[in-house]
């Protein structure tokens, strides 16, 4: 028993100072456990899963819960968890990048998800991720990408798997870039950049 006890002490600590969290292939409960058990100081969360939907909301909530100073991010949405994406932006006011892996059930939600983006996402954003983006509606991608630059924003680095968009739709003010190629997550050349414009 106390050997547990000490145990579950070293976890806690070691989760403690944790910045930055990068997961393959575990769980969605391993991850909510470490986040829970850090200080508030991770500015990054990578998770690649084949994520057990049944657990994305509280997943959802933990980030919005425990990460105010997140910069990149992996999100899992559904029908049901547009709501804690919308408590993200909220409350994580220093978001750069986010990945999103959705598994909505109609376009409906796809819509929701992009007119989220652009009424309440933090204006540090700038890289977005969508997983399976080539299954939204042609005409709300427009849309979307319209409205993203009217509200004076960044101009977006969209990553994703294909050309799929560049072959169907002419958007302007739009970066696209290959997720694996260009890696969305390496923010040590995003800063190197920023600092040779400066």
């Amino acid at each position: 028993m106390e050997s547990k006890c000490i145990l579950k002490h070293v976890i806690h600590l070691n989760y403690y100072n944790l910045q930055v969290l990068d997961l393959v292939e575990v769980s969605l409960d391993i991850a909510i456990n470490i986040i829970q058990n850090t200080n508030g100081n991770l500015w990054k969360i990578k998770i690649r899963c084949h994520a057990d939907y049944d657990r994305i909301k509280e997943y959802d909530q933990i980030i919005h819960q425990y990460c105010p100073n997140i910069k990149y991010v992996t999100v899992f949405l559904n029908d049901e968890t547009l709501k804690e994406l919308e408590k993200i932006f909220i409350k994580c006011q220093h978001l750069v990048a986010i990945d999103v892996l959705e598994n909505f059930s109609s376009g409906e939600y796809a819509n929701k998800l992009l007119n989220l983006l652009v009424d309440l996402a933090p204006l540090t954003i700038y890289r977005l991720h969508i997983d399976f983006i080539t299954n939204f509606n042609r005409e709300y991608l427009k849309l979307f990408f319209t409205n993203w630059n009217r509200k004076g924003r960044k101009t977006l680095h969209l990553y994703h798997l294909c050309d799929y968009l560049r072959e169907r739709l002419v958007v302007k003010n739009i970066r696209e870039l290959e997720y694996y190629n260009d890696d969305f997550w390496n923010h040590r050349i995003t800063m190197l950049n920023d600092e040779k414009n400066d």
